[in-house]
């Protein structure tokens, strides 16, 4: 399995029809004061897989971690990609993870790492910064 699309938005929404709507992309914070709460984001996920791997549970799991290596959130679960409804369409998994308050305690460069079948796929990066008030 792979990870076709890996975004933070402000909020994310699957039609009935399995269109993806994302809104507010974005990949950096600012705030006026530590620590700092983000009343929610989204982490967006498309998962691509091929046919051998259709139909059976695959392991993922998010790690967030700041720019000393300090897990801030772990996130498992699993995904079970289903062959897609027509042989010239790809299989695909889109998964929306919403994460309420998240607490930043320091600026600087965040990480949302990826693991699929315990392997590395994707890294999502988010800067929290200082809100300039001059």
């Amino acid at each position: 399995m792979q990870v076709a699309l890996a975004v933070l938005a402000d909020l994310a929404i699957r039609s009935e029809d399995g269109k993806l709507s994302v809104i507010g992309l974005f990949d950096g914070i600012r705030v006026g004061n530590l620590p700092a709460k983000h009343s929610q984001l989204s982490l967006v996920l498309r998962m691509t897989a091929e046919s051998s791997e259709t139909g059976r549970e695959h392991p993922i799991q998010i790690r967030c971690m700041d720019a000393d290596g300090e897990s801030l959130l772990t996130i498992n679960g699993e995904v079970t990609p289903q062959p897609p409804p027509h042989p010239d369409l790809p299989a695909t998994v889109d998964q929306i993870i919403n994460i309420k308050g998240m607490r930043f305690e320091k600026y600087g460069g965040y990480s949302f790492s990826i693991f699929i079948d315990s392997d590395l796929k994707k890294t999502v990066q988010l800067q929290v910064v200082e809100l300039d008030t001059t």
